[in-house]
């Protein structure tokens, strides 16, 4: 589900995402974090569509990105084609109702996982798995408001290459603790999901669907915990 799209000569008017997330900005503080209720996270998105067969959500995923909206597929039994992703359950569900009126099946989607379970694990493995965890969720906050700030392309590249090297730093204890053939190793892949991510891909699409993408590879990560 992670296919590029090249853009047609003659693309459909824009979302009205960029609209939204302007009236987001003033309804909601600069502040981070997954929400926790009854002991689980919770990541926000909005769903434009919902299908049945790979073919049919990637038409439409790649109809999203030439509006400017992020278009991921994600599966679970079904296709969900995800517009975009949010910081908290209000902002998602104000973006979705809006989306509406354009796209009938728009509505909230949401992903949730218990908290992230340390029991088993000694102190090294839980302060590296930790330390993870945060740079994921600073990764989510801060690479969320580069894409609402409408900042120089130089400027924005500056703080996406500050922000890769960032978490690069932060993840080396655990790249470096949990090697091949440790029952953990897996996660590694994950974080170098997100660190592709943490590129300098300036486009507008591209940011949204890269926000995406980490916020579920996040999930993922915390997932294997439970």
């Amino acid at each position: 589900d992670y296919y590029q799209y090249k853009q047609r000569i003659n693309p459909k008017p824009k979302l009205h995402i960029s609209v939204c997330v302007v009236i987001i900005i003033i309804l909601t503080g600069i502040a981070f974090a997954l929400n926790q209720n009854n002991g689980t996270v919770d990541f926000h998105f909005v769903e434009t569509g919902n299908f049945i067969n790979y073919k049919d959500a990637n038409a439409h995923a790649t109809e999203l990105k030439q509006q400017n909206a992020g278009g991921y597929v994600y599966f679970d039994g079904t296709y969900h084609v995800l517009a975009c992703a949010y910081l908290n359950e209000k902002d998602a569900k104000f973006v979705a109702s809006n989306l509406s009126s354009q796209y009938e099946q728009s509505k909230y989607f949401s992903l949730s996982t218990r908290e992230f379970n340390s029991k088993s694990l000694n102190k090294t493995e839980q302060k590296a798995i930790t330390k993870v965890i945060n740079a994921n969720e600073k990764v989510i906050n801060d690479y969320y408001y580069l894409t609402l700030n409408n900042q120089e392309n130089s400027q924005l590249g500056l703080k996406l290459s500050q922000l890769r090297q960032f978490y690069i730093k932060e993840t080396e204890d655990f790249l470096s603790l949990f090697k091949v053939n440790n029952k953990i190793s897996i996660l590694n892949e994950k974080i170098s999901t997100i660190q592709d991510c943490l590129n300098e891909n300036l486009d507008e699409y591209m940011m949204k669907y890269n926000l995406i993408k980490i916020s579920i590879t996040h999930y993922s990560f915390l997932e294997f915990f439970c």
